[in-house]
């Protein structure tokens, strides 16, 4: 997994430890989009395992953000 891609997926599971669910959906779409557009293979698993990552921090998420 590149670095930056790393970099956001462990800040969003920080946010999500301190609480801060839409910081961490936020980090986690932030890993995704960084993920778009790169080689398939290692990546595509990365993909699916942050698009899991982020369907949690929205379900955690006290009350809606924008309703």
């Amino acid at each position: 997994m590149p670095r930056d891609v790393r970099y956001h997926r462990v800040r969003a599971a920080a946010l999500a430890a301190t609480g801060d669910f839409d910081g961490a959906a936020t980090a986690a779409r932030r890993a995704l989009d960084l993920l778009d557009g790169r080689a398939a293979g290692e990546e595509a698993a990365a993909r699916s395992a942050l698009e899991a990552e982020l369907a949690r921090y929205r379900d955690r998420q006290p009350y809606p953000r924008n309703p």
